[in-house]
């Protein structure tokens, strides 16, 4: 039933929102005075207006859809505070708001009834409680944060008050509840005394002076104080709090040190225990960065390198100031790198600049150490032991001289005799020819017994002069052991174990042979009822881990291994075997000094010997010498040797003893020569110098007074370049270098007549012969005429064709190669020779304008040398392109006359 809408003004007045009633164009019809409160309007400003006046102008387009659409489909609305709703007053503030729609059927037609409630200060109230909501979960957040670190964390405002602590500060300090806590004053619950038990005044509290200062404190070591009243070190930091530019309190963090303290101490104990080892060592015990540094050292150090205290050596490098030889720092640490567990040997100088010999020993450091790539050193001060060592050595020296002395002395008695006996029936028996003749021999054999001693001896003290050629120990062995059955006898076999492949050695051939020789007799007397020799040779590479009683060492060797099945040698026999006069031979079947002579070679030839042996399980020797990368040389002691034969030529004779000098003159006179004589080196160069007629031969001794040999003979040959020379002596300090032996003959005294003269006449025959391949015509005739001039015989060629025709046509002695040629460079032609197996042995010297890389290219390509193409050939001056032919492929024979 449709009433009327008056009847509902009173109903408005009592309800208790603004009520607004609006017909269908939305225009309000009735509203009640709580709508003019609410609003700010009087009822006349709103009846006959748009509803649309109290709502703000952003929500009117949305209200028209919304009203036109309600009425479209009418129903009762509620309340709901889910709407966001918001309403203007008339001074145009908005506020939030709640609606509810009734719709009214009256007989004027379909109305709207609208209750509006104003919910801003509800709205207030539930902003306050959602920011309580969230402070409280953020707290709730925080809390459950700061229980979670180990750290204990608790805050104060800036009375001291506790506002927040977490589980780890309860924990600390013994505490159940944070209401234990909050609201109390920290200080005076965990920081009222101090570690002497003195009050700690809580003006001094540095927790406190965060917030007082407006700045962070952080205390290491502290005593905090437990609810039960014990106490532990901690450290904290307190930092202050600010609140709108104000300090509003502060926040301490704070941890227990106890277990810290106690690591501390007993790595301070530890490091305790270091320093006291370390400085008590009586070794020296130093650390070194990666450039060589010093940057720790015990005292043990420093006493040892002259210095008062460990802090003088620090920040000095081993390199320049403590190794003798600077090289010598990566060396040892190359050593320790591979070598830890090994000492190394070397020389150091101390701050008064005395050298001692130290062992060193230590290892590379990690790279997480202090020092990444440097070294933890032990140093050990061995000059005293190396002093008693040497003194100790020098007193066997002493004991062995003493039985040599009474051995040569025996021996030579005993020759003396025989010579002397002969002799006196030589004299006595001048009538009888046949006694002439045997009484000579005698003497002759015992003068030649005589000189073996002498040869022994040499080679025992290493005295002897060597002529080292390059070796290969497995063809020599293999043509020694031709006769080595008929040395040893038909009951001792003769094994050969050689490696073909074996490395080369630099030695002197004859040498080696009598060492293979003493050592396979010494087998044989070791096997009286027969038994196997064998003789083994191979290439061996020796660390510095290697030590069989010697010390070797490291690097590339060649082993000579000669091994018997003989009875053997005990322990304390070893210790003197290669003492001289030693033996163990029953009297008359050895002189004691076969091993000696074996021992003085190989440590003349750089070598190293070893013995090994038990009674009744035989013997072994093994011979190290240093292996070296060449090819061996040709076997010229294979040539056969042509019987001495008489000459004219001219000899210069040089001896400082002249009774030696007298029958040796005596002797080359017989055979026809000319002898020159002379007592030294300063009379033989001026005879040298004023002889007007050429010299054929120089024979010198080596060891006289004043300069020796070798120093006449090279200045000698400066002036007579197409001089030969015969070097001989007894005794020298050195070997003879490779130079002496390219520009000389040697003969060992003692020697016969008959090798003088073989040697003589093996240089004055031996002509040599030149190929020269030169295609300047002048060229070609100033050095032919310069070579021909020096004795040698040349043939030529003008171009590279014609030269590698002749070449292998003839193989001359020597090849002078001129580096520019027409068609084909001498570059090529030498590579041509050297790319020959038949010409690829001939020496090349190559002609050319030289600069140091011409040079090493011709070198490298096997030039034996060069030599300067200049004007000065066309000048007679000839005196480089002699002395290198000469060098490279010996003396020619000289002119005679």
């Amino acid at each position: 039933m449709k009433t009327k809408i008056l009847p509902f003004r009173e109903l408005l007045e009592s309800a208790p929102d603004a009520m607004v009633i609006v017909n269908q164009t939305g225009e309000i019809v009735l509203l009640n005075s709580r709508t003019e409160n609410l609003f700010g309007y009087d009822r006349e400003d709103l009846l006959g207006h748009s509803v649309e006046r109290l709502i703000p102008a952003r929500f009117q387009d949305r209200h028209l859809d919304h009203r036109a659409a309600y009425f479209n489909d009418l129903h009762a609305r509620p309340m709901e505070a889910s709407l966001e709703l918001y309403a203007i007053r008339n001074d145009g503030h908005e506020f939030p708001v709640e609606i509810s729609l009734s719709p009214l059927e009256t007989e004027e037609g379909t109305y709207v009834i609208a209750a509006i409630r104003d919910v801003s200060e509800r709205k207030r109230i539930e902003g306050q409680i959602h920011k309580l909501n969230l402070e409280l979960q953020a707290k709730e957040q925080l809390q459950l944060l700061l229980d979670s670190t180990a750290e204990a964390i608790y805050s104060i405002d800036v009375d001291g008050a506790c506002t927040l602590c977490n589980a780890a500060c309860l924990r600390l300090l013994g505490y159940s509840r944070d209401s234990e806590l909050l609201a109390k004053n920290m200080h005076v619950l965990m920081h009222h005394t101090r570690p002497d038990g003195r009050a700690y005044p809580e003006e001094e509290c540095k927790i406190f002076l965060a917030f007082r200062q407006g700045k962070g404190t952080h205390v290491t070591d502290e005593v905090l104080w437990r609810a039960d009243g014990t106490s532990f070190p901690a450290e904290y930091w307190s930092y202050p709090i600010f609140h709108n530019g104000r300090v509003g309190g502060s926040v301490v963090t704070f941890f227990d040190i106890t277990q810290r303290k106690k690591s501390e101490e007993a790595l301070r104990r530890s490091e305790s225990r270091y320093r006291s080892i370390t400085e008590g060592a009586p070794y020296g015990i130093y650390r070194v960065d990666q450039n060589g540094r010093i940057a720790m050292a015990n005292s043990a150090f420093a006493a040892m390198l002259g210095y008062q205290a460990p802090d003088e050596v620090l920040g000095l490098n081993t390199g320049a100031d403590v190794y003798l030889d600077s090289t010598e720092q990566q060396r040892a640490r190359d050593y320790a790198s591979e070598h830890p567990a090994v000492g190394y040997e070397t020389k150091w100088k101390r701050k008064d600049g005395k050298t001692i010999t130290v062992r060193l020993g230590g290892r590379r450091l990690p790279d997480d150490d202090e020092l990444p790539g440097g070294f933890e050193v032990f140093v050990e001060d061995i000059t005293a032991h190396r002093s008693l060592q040497k003194q100790f050595e020098h007193a066997q020296k002493m004991e062995a001289v003493g039985r040599l002395a009474g051995g040569v002395a025996h021996d030579f008695n005993n020759l003396l005799m025989v010579i002397s006996g002969y002799a006196q029936l030589l004299d006595e028996s001048s009538a009888d020819p046949k006694k002439v003749v045997e009484y000579a021999t005698r003497i002759q054999d015992a003068s030649s017994k005589a000189a073996t001693v002498t040869r022994q001896l040499l080679a025992f003290s290493r005295k002897q002069v060597l002529e080292p050629t390059v070796l290969d120990l497995s063809y020599v062995v293999k043509d020694l052991a031709k006769m080595l059955p008929r040395l040893l006898g038909d009951d001792v076999e003769t094994v050969l174990e050689l490696d073909p492949q074996v490395g080369t050695v630099r030695a002197d051939r004859g040498q080696i042979e009598q060492v293979i020789v003493n050592l396979g007799v010494n087998a044989r007397d070791a096997m009286p009822q027969g038994g196997r020799l064998t003789i083994a040779t191979s290439n061996v590479a020796l660390d510095a881990s290697y030590y069989q009683g010697v010390e070797v060492p490291p690097g590339q060797y060649v082993l000579l291994a000669v091994s018997d099945t003989g009875i053997g040698m005990d322990a304390a026999t070893q210790v003197h075997i290669f003492e001289p006069f030693y033996t163990t031979k029953e009297a008359g079947k050895g002189t004691g000094l076969g091993l000696a002579t074996v021992y003085g070679i190989v440590k003349q030839s750089s070598g190293f010997i070893w013995v090994y042996s038990e009674p009744d399980r035989g013997s072994i020797f093994k011979i190290y010498l240093p292996r070296v990368d060449a090819a061996a040389d040709s076997d010229e002691s294979l040539q056969p040797v042509q019987a001495p034969s008489a000459g004219t030529e001219t000899i210069l004779l040089v001896e400082d003893e002249a009774v030696l000098r007298n029958v040796c003159r005596v002797y080359l006179e017989c055979k026809g020569y000319t002898v020159l004589e002379a007592g030294n080196a300063k009379e033989a160069m001026k005879i040298c110098q004023s002889y007007d007629r050429p010299i054929h031969v120089l024979i010198t001794d080596i060891v006289m007074p004043g300069p020796g040999g070798l120093e006449l003979a090279r200045s000698a040959l400066e002036i007579r370049p197409a001089l030969s020379v015969v070097l001989v002596s007894g005794y020298t300090d050195r070997a003879l270098d490779r130079e002496a032996i390219s520009f000389a003959k040697f003969l060992q005294k003692p020697f016969s007549f008959d090798a003088l003269a073989r040697t003589v006449r093996s240089l004055l025959d031996k002509n040599r012969e030149i190929l020269l391949i030169e295609d300047s015509k002048f060229m070609r005739v100033a050095v032919q005429r310069a070579l021909t001039g020096a004795g040698y015989t040349v043939h030529t060629t003008d171009h590279g064709e014609a030269g590698l025709r002749a070449a292998r046509e003839t193989l001359p002695d020597l090849i002078v190669l001129d580096l520019v040629l027409p068609t084909i460079s001498g570059l090529d032609v030498l590579k041509a020779l050297k790319g020959d197996a038949i010409t690829k042995s001939i020496p090349v010297i190559v002609l050319a304008a030289l600069s140091e890389p011409t040079k090493e290219e011709l070198l490298n390509a096997g030039a034996a040398a060069c030599v300067e193409n200049s004007k000065k050939l066309l000048e007679n001056d000839s005196i480089a392109l002699i002395h290198t032919v000469t060098q490279v492929a010996g003396k020619a024979k000289a002119p005679r006359g």
